[in-house]
């Protein structure tokens, strides 16, 4: 049995569906901040735009948000090349496979803000980026390079 095929959509059409989304999403965030009633907990979508651009407008925070897309950088200029490597050891080798597929198994079943707080705990607010970057990156490359 074959399934029928998805008609392909034109990169207009496909363009106005992503708006849609968005939209939908913007329309249920809304509703969901009108139902909790609580700015502090959940804040409408247009006070939280005007708090991100009266942000962007400052030196602070852009050189914490570059301070931060610099540090998530190095771990995935860390993680791509050992993965590689990793990887392409475990596709030619069935022991090398072997050998690292528990680590693979443990990334995975491990909630990544379970990571995030022992990182901070055991690297610091500086390093954790870097780390948990590459523990996310790492298994997904060298799966890629095993294949």
């Amino acid at each position: 049995m074959t399934l029928p095929s998805v008609p392909s959509f034109s990169p207009r059409r496909s363009a106005l569906w992503t708006l849609a989304g968005a939209i939908a999403l913007a329309l249920a965030w809304e509703l969901a901040a009108r139902g909790v009633k609580s700015e502090l907990i959940l804040p409408s979508p247009l006070p939280t735009l005007r708090s991100l651009l009266a942000l962007l407008r400052t030196e602070r925070f852009l050189l914490a948000a570059l301070g931060s897309a610099l540090r998530v950088t190095a771990g995935l200029a860390l993680a791509v090349p050992v993965a590689a490597l990793v990887g392409i050891a475990a596709g030619l080798d069935e022991r090398a496979n072997a050998f690292i597929r528990p680590f693979f198994s443990v990334v995975a079943a491990t909630p990544v803000l379970s990571v995030i707080l022992i990182a901070l705990l055991w690297f610091g607010q500086d390093r954790t980026p870097v780390f948990t970057a590459f523990l996310m990156v790492f298994p997904v490359m060298a799966a890629n390079a095993t294949e």
